[in-house]
Protein backbone atom coordinates (compact mmCIF):
# COMPACT_ATOMS: atom_id res chain seq x y z
CA UNK A 1 0.00 0.00 0.00
CA UNK A 2 1.89 3.33 -0.78
CA UNK A 3 2.13 5.51 1.56
CA UNK A 4 1.55 3.08 4.51
CA UNK A 5 4.71 3.39 5.88
CA UNK A 6 4.64 4.62 9.62
CA UNK A 7 7.92 6.24 8.58
CA UNK A 8 8.41 8.61 6.01
CA UNK A 9 11.37 9.70 3.95
CA UNK A 10 11.03 13.07 3.84
CA UNK A 11 13.97 15.87 5.46
CA UNK A 12 13.16 17.33 8.50
CA UNK A 13 15.60 20.04 9.42
CA UNK A 14 16.10 20.54 12.92
CA UNK A 15 15.97 24.70 11.36
CA UNK A 16 12.22 23.66 10.99
CA UNK A 17 11.19 23.04 14.79
CA UNK A 18 8.72 22.94 15.97
CA UNK A 19 7.05 22.11 12.88
CA UNK A 20 3.33 22.19 12.66
CA UNK A 21 1.64 19.74 14.40
CA UNK A 22 -1.80 17.76 12.39
CA UNK A 23 -3.80 15.53 15.10
CA UNK A 24 -6.62 13.41 13.13
CA UNK A 25 -6.15 15.49 10.12
CA UNK A 26 -5.95 19.46 11.51
CA UNK A 27 -3.53 21.05 11.68
CA UNK A 28 -2.43 22.95 14.82
CA UNK A 29 0.53 25.32 15.99
CA UNK A 30 3.67 23.48 16.92
CA UNK A 31 4.08 24.33 19.86
CA UNK A 32 0.93 21.97 21.07
CA UNK A 33 3.02 18.68 20.74
CA UNK A 34 5.78 19.73 22.56
CA UNK A 35 5.25 18.71 25.98
CA UNK A 36 8.62 17.86 27.12
CA UNK A 37 8.95 21.47 27.90
CA UNK A 38 7.26 21.66 30.78
CA UNK A 39 9.30 19.41 33.36
CA UNK A 40 6.05 16.99 33.91
CA UNK A 41 7.82 14.92 35.76
CA UNK A 42 8.51 17.50 38.34
CA UNK A 43 4.64 17.38 38.55
CA UNK A 44 3.89 13.69 38.33
CA UNK A 45 6.29 12.14 41.11
CA UNK A 46 8.69 11.78 38.20
CA UNK A 47 5.72 9.40 36.51
CA UNK A 48 5.30 7.39 39.22
CA UNK A 49 1.66 6.68 40.21
CA UNK A 50 1.01 6.99 44.21
CA UNK A 51 0.82 3.85 45.73
CA UNK A 52 -1.60 4.68 47.83
CA UNK A 53 -4.29 5.87 45.54
CA UNK A 54 -3.39 4.92 42.16
CA UNK A 55 -1.77 1.54 42.32
CA UNK A 56 -5.41 -0.39 41.07
CA UNK A 57 -5.44 1.75 38.21
CA UNK A 58 -5.12 1.15 34.62
CA UNK A 59 -4.21 4.13 33.30
CA UNK A 60 -1.37 5.97 35.47
CA UNK A 61 1.19 8.35 35.22
CA UNK A 62 3.37 5.63 33.00
CA UNK A 63 0.69 5.97 30.29
CA UNK A 64 1.20 9.79 30.12
CA UNK A 65 5.12 9.39 30.33
CA UNK A 66 5.10 6.86 26.79
CA UNK A 67 2.55 9.69 25.36
CA UNK A 68 4.44 13.03 25.86
CA UNK A 69 7.51 10.76 24.42
CA UNK A 70 5.58 9.97 21.35
CA UNK A 71 3.48 13.10 21.25
CA UNK A 72 6.16 15.36 19.08
CA UNK A 73 7.38 12.81 16.57
CA UNK A 74 8.21 14.20 13.58
CA UNK A 75 7.67 12.26 10.35
CA UNK A 76 5.89 9.26 11.85
CA UNK A 77 2.25 8.20 12.08
CA UNK A 78 1.42 7.52 15.87
CA UNK A 79 -2.35 6.93 17.46
CA UNK A 80 -4.08 5.80 20.81
CA UNK A 81 -6.79 4.85 21.62
CA UNK A 82 -9.31 7.48 22.45
CA UNK A 83 -10.46 7.37 25.97
CA UNK A 84 -6.55 6.56 27.03
CA UNK A 85 -5.24 9.86 25.30
CA UNK A 86 -8.45 12.03 27.17
CA UNK A 87 -7.36 11.25 30.21
CA UNK A 88 -3.65 11.48 29.87
CA UNK A 89 -4.25 14.87 28.05
CA UNK A 90 -6.76 16.07 30.48
CA UNK A 91 -4.23 15.77 33.56
CA UNK A 92 -1.33 17.06 31.68
CA UNK A 93 -3.99 19.85 31.26
CA UNK A 94 -4.58 19.81 34.56
CA UNK A 95 -1.16 19.83 36.68
CA UNK A 96 -0.15 22.79 33.89
CA UNK A 97 -3.36 24.61 34.98
CA UNK A 98 -2.59 24.08 38.68
CA UNK A 99 1.21 24.86 38.28
CA UNK A 100 1.49 28.04 35.66
CA UNK A 101 4.16 29.65 37.10
CA UNK A 102 6.77 26.08 37.56
CA UNK A 103 6.14 25.14 34.09
CA UNK A 104 6.51 28.71 32.12
CA UNK A 105 9.72 28.56 33.49
CA UNK A 106 10.23 25.46 32.75
CA UNK A 107 10.13 26.28 28.77
CA UNK A 108 11.84 29.75 29.34
CA UNK A 109 15.12 27.75 30.76
CA UNK A 110 15.06 25.39 27.55
CA UNK A 111 15.18 28.32 24.93
CA UNK A 112 11.93 28.73 22.95
CA UNK A 113 12.86 30.58 19.73
CA UNK A 114 12.65 34.06 20.98
CA UNK A 115 8.83 33.46 22.04
CA UNK A 116 8.32 34.03 25.99
CA UNK A 117 7.78 30.74 28.04
CA UNK A 118 3.78 32.18 29.27
CA UNK A 119 3.01 32.53 25.47
CA UNK A 120 4.01 28.90 24.72
CA UNK A 121 2.14 27.78 27.71
CA UNK A 122 -0.79 29.30 26.71
CA UNK A 123 -0.02 27.91 22.85
CA UNK A 124 0.32 24.02 24.24
CA UNK A 125 -3.25 24.73 26.75
CA UNK A 126 -5.08 25.53 23.15
CA UNK A 127 -3.39 23.09 21.18
CA UNK A 128 -4.28 20.28 24.21
CA UNK A 129 -7.78 21.30 24.10
CA UNK A 130 -8.11 21.02 20.92
CA UNK A 131 -7.27 17.37 20.50
CA UNK A 132 -9.14 16.67 23.00
CA UNK A 133 -12.36 18.04 21.06
CA UNK A 134 -11.04 16.12 17.79
CA UNK A 135 -10.80 13.07 19.93
CA UNK A 136 -14.10 13.41 21.05
CA UNK A 137 -15.51 14.26 17.63
CA UNK A 138 -13.83 11.40 15.95
CA UNK A 139 -13.52 8.80 18.31
CA UNK A 140 -9.72 8.30 17.72
CA UNK A 141 -6.59 9.97 18.19
CA UNK A 142 -3.75 10.09 15.17
CA UNK A 143 -0.96 13.06 14.63
CA UNK A 144 1.94 13.29 13.29
CA UNK A 145 4.23 16.84 12.83
CA UNK A 146 6.04 18.10 9.83
CA UNK A 147 4.55 18.48 6.26
CA UNK A 148 1.23 18.87 4.96
CA UNK A 149 2.35 15.50 3.26
CA UNK A 150 2.19 14.33 6.74
CA UNK A 151 -1.27 15.64 7.33
CA UNK A 152 -2.50 13.62 4.09
CA UNK A 153 -1.12 10.24 5.69
CA UNK A 154 -2.72 10.62 8.70
CA UNK A 155 -5.89 10.85 7.40
CA UNK A 156 -5.01 8.03 4.86
CA UNK A 157 -4.55 6.09 8.33
CA UNK A 158 -7.64 6.77 9.97
CA UNK A 159 -9.30 5.85 6.66
CA UNK A 160 -7.81 2.50 6.93
CA UNK A 161 -8.24 1.34 10.50
CA UNK A 162 -11.92 2.87 9.88
CA UNK A 163 -12.21 -0.09 7.19
CA UNK A 164 -13.66 -3.67 8.38
CA UNK A 165 -10.57 -5.72 9.41
CA UNK A 166 -11.08 -8.35 6.59
CA UNK A 167 -10.93 -5.47 4.24
CA UNK A 168 -7.97 -5.47 2.44
CA UNK A 169 -7.35 -2.08 2.77
CA UNK A 170 -7.41 -2.59 6.30
CA UNK A 171 -4.61 -1.38 8.30
CA UNK A 172 -4.45 -1.78 12.15
CA UNK A 173 -3.72 1.72 14.19
CA UNK A 174 0.41 2.55 15.04
CA UNK A 175 -0.50 2.14 18.75
CA UNK A 176 -1.79 -1.05 18.41
CA UNK A 177 0.73 -2.92 15.79
CA UNK A 178 3.49 -1.43 17.99
CA UNK A 179 1.98 -3.13 21.09
CA UNK A 180 0.74 -6.34 19.94
CA UNK A 181 5.13 -6.45 18.53
CA UNK A 182 6.35 -5.69 22.14
CA UNK A 183 3.87 -8.25 23.42
CA UNK A 184 4.82 -11.13 21.46
CA UNK A 185 8.86 -10.08 21.48
CA UNK A 186 8.73 -10.01 25.65
CA UNK A 187 6.57 -13.54 25.81
CA UNK A 188 9.35 -15.10 23.68
CA UNK A 189 12.01 -13.30 25.76
CA UNK A 190 9.95 -14.57 29.19
CA UNK A 191 9.91 -18.12 27.42
CA UNK A 192 12.95 -18.50 26.96
CA UNK A 193 14.80 -17.06 30.80
CA UNK A 194 11.87 -19.81 31.64
CA UNK A 195 13.43 -22.73 29.57
CA UNK A 196 16.86 -21.71 30.45
CA UNK A 197 15.74 -21.61 34.24
CA UNK A 198 14.56 -25.86 33.62
CA UNK A 199 18.11 -26.26 31.89
CA UNK A 200 20.09 -24.83 34.44
CA UNK A 201 19.23 -28.68 36.74
CA UNK A 202 18.52 -26.51 39.73
CA UNK A 203 14.86 -27.48 39.33
CA UNK A 204 13.76 -30.82 40.01
CA UNK A 205 12.11 -33.18 37.48
CA UNK A 206 8.26 -32.67 37.08
CA UNK A 207 8.92 -28.69 37.34
CA UNK A 208 11.52 -28.89 34.74
CA UNK A 209 8.80 -31.06 32.31
CA UNK A 210 6.03 -28.62 33.04
CA UNK A 211 8.45 -25.83 31.83
CA UNK A 212 9.42 -27.66 29.05
CA UNK A 213 6.09 -28.59 27.86
CA UNK A 214 5.13 -24.42 27.92
CA UNK A 215 3.24 -23.31 24.44
CA UNK A 216 5.41 -21.28 22.00
CA UNK A 217 3.34 -18.12 20.96
CA UNK A 218 1.18 -18.37 17.97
Amino acid sequence: MEGSALIHMLDYPDSGLPYPMFFNGEELPGWSSQWHLCSLGDLLNDFVDDPGKGWDEFIGYQHIWHLQCRIDHVGSIDSEDPTIFQVCAQEVLRVMLLNRDHVTRSIERKGTNNMSGDEIFIQIVIGIARMLELCARDRCAFWTSGYEEDRTRVLNWMRWTALPPGDSAYCEAPHLAKRRSEQIGRVKSQLSDLRTVAQTGSLEKRLQQIISQLPDHH
